[in-house]
């Protein structure tokens, strides 16, 4: 590791690197005797026969590191795992964590020649005109679907709005309408329950009341035309996860692991102020912060799109007169969140706050 840093010296100042160069990096630092004198530096020479084979010889120094990081993060986990005061949960997170750490090590990126993106971005334009399907995951509505082409790879949505204007049923519906359109998609929710969001989607295919379906008092006609109504959903690959308290470490992992066994193209979470921060996060804005920059991160390693809901602060309410349609400024407990989201999208109900017509003078009932 010495001589190679010397090395490394010698190529920053763009001098030659034979053995005598090295030697006299080495006596400069005081570390020629440390390291076995010239006679190891000219020794290590005559190990290798020829450069032909460099790429092999690099490809071997480059999986012995990597055994050696293993060795070293197994042996973390073993004496942590001996240890009484380690959750064991929070123990399986930072393994995968440092496994999936090494994994991104391995398949590191490269930069890429001006030119070769241009062939990239004119094929994907290419495809689009050809293919009738958007280039990102499909989108419900159709202005928005216009305006973007789709949820796009490594884009972190923000849908916020103030309680009751919809934010769950919204961003169910964008998890929904991408699964029915074969797109693999994964919804965290940490609001509530597996069940109560299933019998959103069966309501909205059966058009009987959702309260019904989770209160457990349809009748048998009703329980009939659900169970008729909702025979497609075997084919739908849409996940969703209830882990409550999670934290984007363990968000991380759930994730990656997702993304490997079902070819996850979307996720969804709901919602990002009831994620869990780090213990050794002082304020809540520091917690939501990390949060968000790590969803953003999260976005770009797995190469998909996240829809991460969000709240909205109490300003809108105290907003004087009929401006209460949010802003940027509104959403909660961190700035941070406008920062590393690519689009942030406001649910607005202005019925809600008993404004009857709109800027435009029209009517705001059921809009």
């Amino acid at each position: 590791a010495i001589i190679f840093k010397a090395i490394l010296t010698l190529a920053g100042k763009h001098e030659p690197i034979d053995i005598l160069t090295v030697s006299q990096e080495l006596k400069r630092t005081n570390e020629l005797e440390v390291v076995g004198g010239s006679f190891y530096v000219s020794a290590l020479t005559n190990r290798i026969a020829s450069s032909a084979n460099i790429e092999m010889h690099a490809r071997i120094v480059t999986e012995m590191y990597f055994k050696r990081k293993m060795i070293l993060i197994g042996t973390e986990i073993i004496k942590k795992a001996y240890e009484e005061s380690t959750d064991c949960f929070e123990l399986i997170d930072v393994a995968a964590n440092e496994i999936s750490n090494v994994l991104n090590d391995i398949e590191v990126k490269q930069a890429k020649k001006l030119s070769d993106v241009r062939d990239q971005v004119l094929e994907n334009c290419a495809l689009a005109i050809n293919n009738e399907k958007p280039s990102g995951v499909p989108i419900p509505h159709r202005v928005l679907q216009k305006h973007t082409n789709g949820w796009r790879k490594g884009h972190l949505i923000i849908l916020a709005a103030r309680p009751g204007m919809g934010k769950t049923a919204g961003a169910m519906e964008y998890a929904y309408h991408a699964a029915k359109e074969g797109e693999p998609t994964d919804f965290f929710s940490l609001e509530m329950p597996a069940t109560e969001l299933a019998g959103r989607i069966m309501a909205r295919e059966s058009f009987v009341s959702s309260q019904k379906i989770n209160n457990n008092t349809v009748d048998k006609d009703e329980l009939a035309a659900i169970i008729k109504d909702t025979m497609c959903f075997d084919g739908i690959p849409l996940f969703i996860d209830d882990t409550p308290n999670l934290s984007i470490t363990r968000l991380r992992s759930k994730a990656h692991r997702q993304v490997r066994e079902n070819k996850v193209k979307l996720i969804v979470i709901d919602y990002l102020q009831l994620m869990d921060g780090l213990a050794d996060e002082s304020t809540r804005e520091q917690v939501v912060s990390n949060i968000s920059r790590g969803l953003k991160r999260l976005a770009r390693e797995l190469e998909l799109p996240i829809i991460a809901i969000s709240q909205l602060s109490r300003q809108v309410e105290n907003r004087p007169g009929g401006g209460k349609r949010p802003q940027l400024s509104d959403l909660r407990d961190s700035g941070s969140i406008e920062q590393d989201a690519d689009m942030v999208i406001f649910y607005y109900r202005p019925e809600y706050y008993g404004i009857e017509v709109d800027e435009n003078n029209q009517p705001t009932q059921n809009l």
